[in-house]
C-alpha cells in the first residue's frame, strides 16, 4: 500500500513523467480491469429488423438504384448503440439482385456469407470461377480475396442476407477493396456434383477429417436432413438443436471470423436462461417466438424477421407455438474467439 498521500503525489508525479515520454503505468487501467471480473461487457444493443420492413426498403431501393454493377443493391442493418456494424463484430445486410442482372466481380479483405431468402431459378454467385446455384435456404461463402459475381437468370428478384466481418477487418485496419476489369469471370470449368456436395458439412465439434478443398455451396436439402437427425437424439436446454456448419476436410468453421449454424427450437421449447462471449445475429428461417434479453425488453420474431444480440447478454428464447418447430440461422464471431482461446457460455 501507498503511504497515504505522499504515495498518491508521488505516483501523479511519476504518471506526469511517464505521459512525457509518451509511457503509461499498468495503475492507470486497475479500475477498467476490475469492471471486466465475471466477463466482457456487451457492445450494442439486441435490435430487430422485420420483414415488413425490410421487404419495403428492398421494394424502395430497386427505385432508387436502377442499376447495379460493382455497386450492389444492398441494405446494412445498423445496430442504433454503435458506430458500425450490426454487432460490434458482424454486418448484417440483405441483397436483392432483379431478374437479367448482373453485379460485377469484384473482392475484398472482408469475408462474407449469402444466405438465400428467395431462392430462383438462374440466381446464381460465381466464386473464383466457381458457378453457384442460390436455392431457398442455401449457405454460399465469398472468403477473403475471393473474386465473386451475382447473376439473376430468373424471372423474379432473389433475395438473400449476407453476413461480413467487416467490424472486425476495420478494427484491425485491413480493409482493403479491388475491382478486376471484367463484368463477369469465367467459370473454371471442373466437373462438380450439383449442390457440391463435398460433405458432411455439419457435425459435432472434434472431428477432424484429411485436408481437401473446402465447399463453397451448403445446399438446405442435405442441411435440414442432418439437422433432423441429429435432433432426434435430443435437446440441448440452452440452443435446443443448434449445428454449426464445418469445413469437413479441416473440422474448423467454414470461415476463419464467422461462425454460421442453424439452430432448431422445438415446439413449445423455452431454453434455459445463458450468455455468449460471442455475437449474434439471427434470420428467422420458419416459425415465430420470443427472446427474452436482460435488462432490455424482450423482442418478438416471426419468419424473415432479423434480430441481434450482444455478446454476454443473459438471454433466453421460446418458441411461441405448441405444434410447429422454429428454425434460425445465426451467425457468431465464435470462429475467431475460438481461435484466441476465449469462445465461451455460461447458463443459469
Amino acid at each position: 500500500m501507498m503511504d497515504g498521500e505522499s504515495g498518491n503525489e508521488r505516483l501523479a508525479a511519476f504518471d506526469g513523467e511517464l505521459a512525457g515520454v509518451n509511457m503509461t503505468g499498468q495503475w492507470k487501467f486497475e479500475a477498467l480491469l476490475q469492471k471486466a471480473i465475471g466477463g466482457p461487457a456487451p457492445a450494442g444493443i439486441p435490435f430487430k429488423w422485420s420483414w415488413e420492413t425490410i421487404s419495403a426498403m428492398l421494394d424502395k431501393s430497386c427505385e432508387a438504384l436502377k442499376e447495379t454493377t460493382t455497386v450492389r443493391r444492398t441494405l446494412s442493418f445498423s445496430n442504433p448503440a454503435l458506430p458500425v456494424g450490426s454487432t460490434h463484430a458482424l454486418l448484417g445486410a440483405v441483397q436483392m439482385v432483379l431478374p437479367g442482372e448482373v453485379e460485377w466481380t469484384h473482392s475484398h479483405a472482408i469475408s462474407a456469407l449469402r444466405f438465400v431468402i428467395d431462392g430462383v431459378d438462374g440466381l446464381s454467385t460465381v466464386v473464383d470461377g466457381e458457378h453457384l446455384p442460390m436455392a431457398k435456404h442455401d449457405l454460399i461463402l465469398t472468403p477473403a480475396w475471393a473474386k465473386h459475381d451475382h447473376h439473376n437468370d430468373g424471372d423474379r428478384p432473389g433475395v438473400w442476407l449476407d453476413v461480413l466481418d467487416l467490424p472486425i477487418v476495420a478494427g484491425l485496419k485491413q480493409v482493403s477493396y479491388r475491382v478486376p476489369n471484367t463484368k463477369s469471370q469465367e467459370l473454371d470449368g471442373r466437373p462438380r456434383a450439383d449442390g457440391d456436395s463435398r460433405s458432411h458439412f455439419l457435425r459435432r465439434r472434434g472431428i477432424v477429417s484429411t485436408a481437401g478443398s473446402p465447399p463453397l455451396r451448403f445446399p438446405w436439402a442435405e442441411t435440414e436432413a442432418e439437422l433432423l437427425r441429429q435432433a432426434s437424439q435430443g435437446v440441448d436446454p440452452c440452443d435446443g438443436v443448434m449445428l454449426e456448419y464445418f469445413d469437413p476436410f479441416t473440422g474448423e468453421s467454414v470461415l476463419p471470423t464467422l461462425s454460421c449454424n442453424v439452430q432448431l427450437l422445438p415446439a413449445g421449447f423455452t431454453s434455459v436462461e445463458h450468455r455468449k462471449t460471442a455475437s449474434s445475429l439471427c434470420y428467422v428461417m420458419e416459425g415465430s417466438g420470443t427472446t427474452s434479453i436482460e435488462g432490455h425488453s424482450d423482442i418478438e420474431w416471426q419468419e424473415r424477421d432479423v434480430f441481434v444480440l450482444p455478446n454476454w447478454v443473459w438471454h433466453a428464447h421460446r418458441n411461441r407455438s405448441t405444434d410447429e418447430r422454429a428454425l434460425l440461422f445465426v451467425v457468431t464471431e465464435a470462429a475467431l474467439l475460438r481461435t484466441m482461446g476465449i469462445d465461451r457460455s455460461e447458463r443459469r
